[in-house]
C-alpha cells in the first residue's frame, strides 16, 4: 500500500553544524525511471555556516509497513575536484557555499514513511569536520574507496584524489 506522511515529513527537519536539512517533496517513482515500488524523497540542504561544505552524511529513520523502524543513510561528497564556484564544462563540481541551498534526491521503498531525518556529519572544504565519528569515517572510507578505484582506472588523476581522501581531517567540537 502506498502511503506518504507528507505533513510529518515537512515537519521533520534538523540543524547541525549550521547546516539545515529538511524534506521538501516525496513522490512515487514513475515506471521506467527507477526501482519499482519506490518513492523519491527530495532532501533540501541549506548551508547556514560561513564555510564551504565538501561533504555531509544524513540519516533517515523510516517506518516500514509492519511498523518497524529502520535507518537509511545518504552521503553526498562533492569530490576532490570541487571548487567554490565550480566549472561544469571542465568537470569541477561546485561546493555547497555559505547561504546556498540545494535539493538532493534519495530513494526509499514505497511502503516506507519518514519518521525523522538528521544530519550526522559534515566535512568542510577547509578540512574541518563536525559530527558523529563513525559518520565522518564513512565519508572518509567512501573517499578512499573512490581514490583506489580511480588509481586503477585513471592513474593520471589518482594522486590528487588519494591525497584528498587520505589527508587527516581536523575535527572540531
Amino acid at each position: 500500500m502506498y502511503k506518504v506522511a507528507l505533513l510529518l515529513i515537512l515537519a521533520a527537519s534538523t540543524a547541525f553544524a549550521q547546516l539545515d536539512v529538511s524534506v521538501t517533496k516525496v513522490e512515487r517513482v514513475k515506471p521506467g525511471h527507477g526501482p519499482q515500488d519506490a518513492q523519491q524523497v527530495t532532501l533540501h540542504i541549506q548551508n547556514n555556516s560561513n564555510k564551504d561544505v565538501a561533504a555531509f552524511n544524513i540519516e533517515l529513520s523510516l517506518k516500514q509497513a509492519d511498523e518497524t523502524i529502520v535507518k537509511s543513510g545518504s552521503i553526498e561528497d562533492f569530490g576532490y575536484r570541487a571548487t567554490h564556484n565550480g566549472n561544469k564544462q571542465n568537470g569541477f563540481p561546485k561546493l555547497l557555499t555559505p547561504g546556498e541551498s540545494r535539493d538532493f534526491p534519495h530513494l526509499i521503498n514505497a511502503d516506507e514513511s519518514i519518521v525523522s531525518i538528521r544530519l550526522i556529519a559534515v566535512i568542510y572544504a577547509d578540512r574541518t569536520a563536525h559530527g558523529d565519528a563513525d559518520a565522518i569515517n564513512d565519508i572518509v572510507s567512501s573517499r578512499k574507496h573512490f581514490a583506489d578505484q580511480l588509481a586503477k582506472q585513471e592513474p593520471e588523476h589518482a594522486a590528487k584524489a588519494v591525497k584528498y581522501a587520505k589527508d587527516d581531517l581536523r575535527r572540531e567540537p
